[in-house]
């Protein structure tokens, strides 16, 4: 026995105890938290992996009921929120220590001072222009947690001799208990250029108002982003079940654990199970899935052929004597 079939059994084996079902959900949430923090590097598909961890892991560890599977995507995604949240407020903290620009370096050292505050607090926007053609240079201000489009503070910058260029800065007061983003703009002869990228700050609100403001909303994010993909394999799992089932119900009417074709390259044959369509070796005694007891081993069942069956000689299927065709390969019989 190789190394990797024994460590496959002990597997099995292990996948038996009653406590395996909770050591694989565990090890899920690990796997999935850790795509999740990393998905930004896994481009379009870091959500779609934590989707497969999220399903496929606890099937592997034995979790074959699609109504525990659902409610574990429930949970699941709500979990997953936990860390997704503390990951967006600590994006947004670190905010503080990011100097804004524009992409040709025309505009440097955007920052806010300080970045915390409340509605007494003065704030003090400052940007360093080093194009003398530049005008109206402006500080855009928005308020995160209100959602709206429109500006709170959209105000021309006034300007000092800098050692690098010319320093404008803007002095204001924010009344809201909540979180603002900024940028900088400015008028030239090409048009608006504005700094790259937007920072959040100042920031008028403690973390455990950052939490409960991006909590819900991460959550939102995640049922979407995850839970579309998770319940689209929930449900082609359960279409898969049902169609093994009938399968099953078919071979049933035409006699107990139909045996399928030989296997080839020398593995061990199979037969299906009556009860739930699972392929079982031949060797078993009960159905690894369901469950099911055999009357007697299923050697001796496969051996045993009825007097108004017989074996079809192109797959080894077992076929009614009355019919013409094999149900499993086609081959037509004659007369």
């Amino acid at each position: 026995m190789s190394a990797l079939d024994d460590l496959k059994g002990r597997f099995l084996k292990f996948r038996t105890n009653k406590y395996a079902v909770y050591v694989g959900l565990a090890l899920t949430f690990v796997v999935c938290t850790l795509l999740l923090l990393y998905s930004s590097y896994l481009l379009c598909f870091g959500f779609l992996l934590v989707a497969l961890a999220g399903y496929y892991i606890p099937v592997l560890f034995g979790m074959k009921s699609k109504k525990k599977l659902a409610v574990w995507g429930l949970v699941l995604i709500i979990l997953l929120t936990i860390p997704y949240t503390l990951t967006i407020v600590d994006q947004q903290k670190n905010d503080e220590n990011i100097k804004l620009s524009s992409p040709d370096g025309s505009m440097t050292n955007g920052t806010v001072t300080p970045f915390y505050g409340n509605a007494s607090t003065v704030h003090v926007f400052s940007v360093e222009v080093n194009n003398d053609t530049y005008s109206n240079i402006r500080v855009v201000v928005y308020d995160v947690q209100s959602g709206s489009s429109t500006p709170i503070v959209n105000e021309t910058m006034s300007n000092a001799t800098s050692n690098v260029g010319t320093l404008f800065t803007y002095e204001t007061t924010l009344a809201d208990q909540t979180s603002y983003y900024y940028y900088f703009a400015a008028d030239t002869p090409e048009g608006i250029r504005t700094t790259s990228t937007l920072n959040y700050g100042p920031l008028h609100v403690d973390d455990a108002g950052l939490y409960a403001y991006w909590f819900p909303l991460a959550l939102i994010s995640l049922f979407v982003q995850i839970g579309l993909f998770y319940f689209l394999l929930l449900i082609m799992g359960f279409w898969m079940d049902r169609t093994r089932q009938r399968q099953a119900e078919m071979m049933k009417q035409r006699g107990p654990n139909v045996t399928l074709p030989p296997a080839k390259g020398g593995k061990e044959e199979k037969f299906i199970c009556s009860e739930c369509g699972a392929e079982v070796p031949s060797s078993a005694d009960r159905c690894p899935q369901c469950g099911e007891r055999f009357d007697e081993p299923a050697e001796e069942a496969r051996s045993k052929e009825k007097k108004d069956e017989f074996v079809c000689t192109e797959c080894g299927a077992t076929v009614d004597e009355k019919a013409k065709t094999c149900w499993n390969c086609g081959k037509e019989f004659e007369n």
